[in-house]
Parts: structure tokens; sequence; C-alpha cells
């Protein structure tokens, strides 16, 4: 939720002891009656994946995380590499690698995600894992380095056995969510061949009659799909497109199609 004065903070407080009334005793006793207030920040949020070995970072790749227009809580999906100038860049690959050195991270792949705003990046949150979802598939992709074959040989106590490079390729993944709960009615997906190796993976976790959920968290995603092409323009371009096409044949109202 997001306020910009005094009496929208307190009304939003209001609302929110009134949603903790409503909640399961259980959840509630898991959740607590704290509320956390942060700065709205402006910019592009991007993910950095940063690999440690013997306490030396290396950036793996730089995502750009794309939001829903109607509530930007809602992801999308990443493009990667996302599309920025040398100085950005640098930026938030110096900014990204302090981050892991500051909280003792010494061995492992990280994800850290980074507002870059007007007055350069700013962190979101840092998670002491590998990323999730489909930004590993995209890093292969973009760079040619397998963050799990290298995560392993991490763990394993051994050295890094690939750097990353530029593949010569963007990848862009779309997450599936739906803006109304329903039933998967599947559809004509033939429209996929005409995408050729444009597409990389359509994933979808239901089938027909399936119930579909709106979308109210991750849980609720039901596929996603990756594109690539030569640009990260070109390859969010293709992803775009794709959603579009399957909310068409589907005839679900998915987040991100037009």
């Amino acid at each position: 939720m997001l306020v910009e004065d005094e009496h929208a903070l307190r009304a939003a407080f209001t609302a929110f002891a009134a949603a903790c009334e409503r909640l399961d005793p259980t959840l509630r006793r898991s959740y607590g009656d704290e509320a956390l207030v942060e700065e709205y920040l402006r910019g592009r949020l991007l993910s950095a994946e940063v690999m440690v070995a013997a306490g030396r970072p290396t950036l793996l790749a730089i995502g750009e995380r794309a939001r829903a227009r109607e509530d930007e809580a809602i992801e999308l999906g990443t493009t990667c590499e996302a599309s920025l100038d040398a100085a950005e860049r640098r930026a938030v690959a110096d900014y990204a690698a302090a981050v892991v050195v500051a909280l003792g991270l010494d061995v492992g792949i990280f994800h850290v995600e980074i507002m870059l705003t007007a007055d350069g990046p700013r962190l979101i949150e840092c998670n002491p894992r590998l990323a999730g979802g489909s930004i590993p598939q995209l890093c292969r992709i973009a760079t040619g380095v397998d963050p799990y074959e290298q995560l392993v040989h991490l763990c394993l106590g051994a050295a890094p056995t690939a750097q990353p490079a530029d593949s010569g390729w963007c990848a862009t993944s779309r997450a599936l969510a739906s803006r109304a709960a329903g039933r998967f009615a599947g559809g004509d997906l033939a429209w996929t061949a005409e995408l050729g190796d444009t597409l990389v993976k359509l994933d979808l976790f239901v089938g027909p009659g399936d119930p579909i959920r709106r979308f109210a968290s991750n849980h609720d995603y039901f596929g996603f799909l990756i594109t690539r092409a030569r640009t990260s323009s070109a390859a969010e371009a293709a992803a775009d497109d794709a959603l579009g096409r399957l909310a068409a044949a589907t005839g679900l109202s998915l987040y991100g199609a037009a």
C-alpha cells in the first residue's frame, strides 16, 4: 500500500489493524501485529546474481524485473541482461558486490534486488541463496553459465569452472497470472510453432478443467514462458507477444497481456 501523507498513513494502519482482526487465529499468531513501513523508491527494479568463491564476488548477470501496471507488487518476469549503459552496470555490479561482502556471504551464489534510482542503486533485499523461478535459466541463456552447476562446485569446495560471458542472447521470462478466478479451458497452442526458437519454453502447471486462482500471491502463478532474442528489447517484445497470444487462445485475462 502506497501512502502520500500522514492522513493516508493513519488510514492505512487502521485498515491493517482491521485486516489482522480478520485473520485466522493461527495465522495471526504467526504474523504478529507489526507493520513494515519503507520509503517508496522510484526507479528500475533490478536483480544482480553474484557468485562468491573464496570470499571474492563475481557478477554473473543483472536482470530487470517487469511489474504489472495495475499493481507494482505483481512481478511479471525478468529480462537478462538488463539494458544498462556501462556506468549503470558498473554502479550496480559494485553495489551488489559490496552488499554481499558487508553481509559476510563468502561462498555461494546470491540474489540481490536493487532499485536503480536517480540517486544511484538502493538495496531492496539480499537473499543468501540462488535466485528462484526462471532467473537461473535466463542467466544461463544470456551468459553461458549454468548457476546450478557452479553452485554445486562451490558447495563442494571447488573453484568455479566457468565465468560469465556475453552469449549473444538476451532472455525474458513472463509469469502467468490471472486477473480473475476461473477454470483452464485449454486452447489451441499451434501458434507456438510460429515463434520457432525464439520461444524457449512454455510451461503450464494446469490442464484442461483445472481451477485458476485470481492472482494474490506467488502461489497463484499457473505457469511461465521464456523467450530469447539478440537484444533485451526484442526478447521483451517476443515475451509480451507470446503472453498476448496465450491470453487470446485460452480466454484468460492475464496480467501483462494487452
